[in-house]
């Protein structure tokens, strides 16, 4: 359980780290174009709101929180399609036909992985330890995981494309 409260933390932490490379690589390029516009009284004020947004981790960490509950709904939909194929019974027409089945199960999911977000990340500001043990790592290390995350990603939208196709071939 350890390795896998570990990884997932990984995974967040990364989100994290991805969202914040991105919003520096976004305010560079808009603070590029528009600086040559921008008198010189201004732009000191223009430089401060950016650095403001820029050192505000509140929203990167908004963003990893629901990006990693999003994710976990995508595995949980997998193995729901998954468990469909392996045993050959479609709940599809059950779940369409009645608007009730289909709420119930998009509740369940989301409860799931909310009760997941919170027991393997959020409880006690569990992240903020994994953080800075993550932090600590040397930078060739950091790389390796950050692209461990990202080929984890991509499998886990791969395979919810594959049991999603086969899912909806079978039924």
């Amino acid at each position: 359980m350890k390795k896998f409260e570990w990884f997932c933390n990984l995974i967040f932490y990364n989100l994290y780290r991805w969202d914040i490379v991105s919003n520096s690589f976004i305010e560079y390029f808009i603070s590029f174009k528009w600086l040559k516009y921008i008198s010189s009284n201004s732009r000191k004020n223009y430089d401060d709101r950016f650095r403001i947004v820029k050192t505000s981790s509140h929203l990167s960490i908004i963003f990893a929180r629901n990006g990693f509950t999003l994710l976990s709904i995508i595995v949980l939909f997998s193995i729901f399609n998954l468990f469909q194929i392996l045993t050959g019974i479609s709940y599809n027409h059950y779940i369409y036909e009645n608007i009730l089945y289909l709420v119930i199960l998009l509740i369940s999911l989301i409860t799931l992985s909310v009760w997941l977000n919170q027991t393997l990340l959020l409880n006690n500001k569990k992240y903020l330890v994994f953080f800075d043990k993550f932090d600590a790592l040397p930078n060739k290390k950091r790389f390796k995981y950050g692209w461990l995350c990202f080929m984890t990603i991509i499998s886990i939208l791969g395979l919810f494309l594959v049991t999603l196709f086969f899912q909806l071939v079978i039924s």
